[in-house]
């Protein structure tokens, strides 16, 4: 692939990282700063990678009680669409879906939040219009998250 002028041009892939705020950020930290702007309570020592696999699966949840162990427990708005509606929800993140992109904001009046889009190109994705969506909106909870004091 080439640019307008002629010049090679190298694709890296972005599926470990993200650019927020012009600081490149990892998954891990983009969850956690998301986590923060969505009032998500999470276990930071019992959210890392599996030790045999190195899979990471995503923020270990703290919940009251302590349920029992069926219960779903991590959080991964970067692969679970349920995860990713709820903290849209939750932010009033938008989302406009475009025939080669999808794009999410968020616009919150009474707390002073005004993030521009953030697009997303479905070929970054391997086409996966669902896996665009969830990294733009995660990148939007992530600049909200990264904008709270504390």
């Amino acid at each position: 692939m080439k640019d307008r002028d002629g010049n090679e041009l190298v694709l890296v892939p972005r599926r470990h990282v993200a650019e927020i705020g012009g600081a490149v950020t990892d998954h891990r930290q983009l969850l956690e700063l998301a986590a923060k702007a969505a009032g998500i309570k999470y276990d930071a020592e019992k959210s890392k990678p599996n030790a045999v696999s190195g899979a990471f699966f995503g923020l270990w949840l703290e919940i009251d009680g302590e349920p029992n162990e069926y219960t779903r427990r991590s959080w991964n708005p970067l692969v679970n669409d349920g995860d990713c509606a709820r903290m849209c929800a939750a932010l009033l993140i938008g989302t406009t879906w475009w025939n080669h992109k999808v794009e999410c904001w968020c616009i919150d009046e009474l707390k002073n939040i005004d993030i521009g889009l953030t697009p997303e190109q479905f070929t970054e994705h391997n086409n996966d219009r669902s896996a665009a969506w969830r990294m733009a909106a995660l990148r939007v909870a992530a600049e909200i998250g990264k904008g709270m004091r504390g």
